[in-house]
């Protein structure tokens, strides 16, 4: 149940599935219209970028709950990945 639901997005999460498995799961949660509204936050997309190009200010947002909280729904969904 629940055990086995945490360890699958523990394994999407750490990058362990499949080419074709996070591919799926990405054309799933691109379904959702929480991923869809989370991906289209300006504030989001400057999060996200901040990541790939300034990994020290990105520390800053882990800070926030909110922000948190959203890159946990966009983990969950096999959107993006935490190494």
């Amino acid at each position: 149940g629940i055990e086995r639901c945490a360890a699958q997005i523990g394994r999407f999460a750490s990058g362990d599935a499949s080419k074709e498995e996070m591919a799926e799961r990405q054309a799933h949660a691109m379904a959702d219209p929480e991923v869809q509204g989370i991906l289209k936050d300006p504030v989001m997309q400057n999060v996200l970028r901040d990541f790939q190009e300034d990994p020290r200010a990105a520390q800053a947002h882990l800070k926030s709950p909110e922000i948190m909280r959203k890159l946990n729904k966009l983990v969950a969904a096999g959107i993006i990945q935490m190494k």
